[in-house]
């Protein structure tokens, strides 16, 4: 799919506002009322309120387009060219090369932005932490803390923190 709302900018290769000689390469319309982009290895994917394009970074032509997929609260890379897609009460991985939905999971609504680390996905909701496998999305622990979560999580050290609005901080300590 050719974009042909993207163009070539011709601009000299020192652009004069610029320090450090960054110049503009490209620029393209979308034709929406973006709110994110993220560039992944070969792809560049850009959110619009319930639309997600995913272009070929260096061509900038649209490889696929997601309609009505709902509000977006997060996006998240992980590897591979795979990110996590956080909608209300829901999570899911998104190939961001084919637009492919690699699993969809209700998890709730997301109450600080999720962690990946050690290929596990980490997503606060209310009161509880998941810990997901970002492979397929199946819930592998759940952890539930006096009052809601509104920090974290973090990873350190293969321990996983957060903190509740109760002033509790938590350390998850990893099997032995």
């Amino acid at each position: 799919m050719e974009n042909k709302n993207c163009k070539k900018t011709n601009r000299p290769k020192k652009a004069r506002f610029f320090d450090g000689g960054f110049s503009l390469d490209w620029q393209m319309n979308t034709g929406l009322p973006l709110k994110q982009i993220y560039l992944f290895e070969k792809t560049c994917t850009v959110l619009s309120n319930e639309v997600v394009l995913g272009f070929d970074f260096a061509t900038m032509k649209k490889n696929w387009q997601m309609d009505e997929c709902g509000p977006i609260l997060f996006v998240l890379p992980l590897q591979n060219g795979l990110a996590v897609f956080g909608q209300d009460g829901s999570s899911a991985v998104l190939d961001s090369l084919t637009g492919e939905v690699r699993w969809r999971k209700e998890t709730g609504l997301a109450a600080t932005m999720p962690l990946f680390c050690f290929d596990k996905l980490f997503i606060a909701t209310s009161n509880t932490l998941l810990c997901l496998d970002a492979a397929d999305g199946h819930i592998i622990w759940a952890f539930e803390a006096p009052e809601n979560i509104i920090a974290g999580p973090s990873c350190r050290d293969g321990n996983i923190v957060v903190a509740d609005s109760g002033g509790h901080v938590f350390c998850l300590a990893p099997p032995q």
